[in-house]
C-alpha cells in the first residue's frame, strides 16, 4: 500500500480495519436473518433435507468465525425441518421438538445430523414423500371415478349411435 509512492503499513492496516469492521457487524446482521427463516429455506432449496443442512451449516459456521452465534438457530431448525412436505419427516422433527420441550438436550449440530440420517434412511426405503394411507385412498378413489366417467363416456357414445342408426333404418 503506498501514498505519494511511500509504502505506508500504517494506512494500509486502518483500511483493513474498517473494512472487516463493516464486513463483521452488516454481515453478521444478514447472516441472522437468513438463519432466522428456515422454513423458507426449506422451499428454496426444494425440501431436500442434504441441501438445507449444508445451507444452514456454511452461515452459522460464517457467524461464529465472526465471533458471534444466534441463540434461537435450534427453535428456527425445528420451524424449518416441520415444514417439509414428507409427512413422516415432518412428525419424526415435531417429535423430536417435544422431546426436547420436555427437557431432553439436544443440540443445533445433533438435529440437523439426526435430520439428515432420516432423510437419507427414508429415501434409501423409498419412502420419502411417500402418498399417506388417506392420500392413497384418494388416488385410488379417483382412478375409480376416471375409470366409471369413461365408461359413461363409452355408453353415451353407444347410445347415440344406437339412436342415431334407429333414426336412418327405414320404417
Amino acid at each position: 500500500y503506498t501514498v505519494n509512492g511511500s509504502i505506508d503499513g500504517a494506512c494500509l492496516l486502518k483500511v483493513i480495519l474498517q473494512v472487516s469492521h463493516l464486513d463483521t457487524k452488516g454481515t453478521a446482521s444478514i447472516i441472522r436473518h437468513k438463519l432466522s427463516r428456515l422454513d423458507k429455506l426449506a422451499k428454496e432449496m426444494g425440501y431436500d433435507v442434504a441441501a438445507f443442512v449444508t445451507e444452514v451449516k456454511r452461515p452459522h459456521e460464517m457467524l461464529q468465525a465472526r465471533g458471534e452465534d444466534t441463540s434461537d438457530l435450534l427453535n428456527n431448525l425445528f420451524t424449518g425441518l416441520a415444514s417439509f412436505k414428507d409427512k413422516t419427516f415432518a412428525a419424526y422433527v415435531v417429535q423430536k421438538e417435544e422431546r426436547y420441550d420436555k427437557g431432553e438436550d439436544i443440540t443445533p449440530k445433533t438435529l440437523m445430523d439426526l435430520a439428515l440420517n432420516k432423510y437419507v434412511k427414508l429415501k434409501e426405503l423409498g419412502l420419502w414423500e411417500a402418498p399417506s394411507e388417506d392420500q392413497k385412498r384418494i388416488i385410488t378413489l379417483t382412478a375409480q371415478i376416471e375409470g366409471q366417467e369413461k365408461q359413461i363416456q363409452a355408453f353415451s357414445v353407444e347410445l347415440k349411435r344406437g339412436t342415431s342408426a334407429k333414426d336412418k333404418a327405414p320404417t
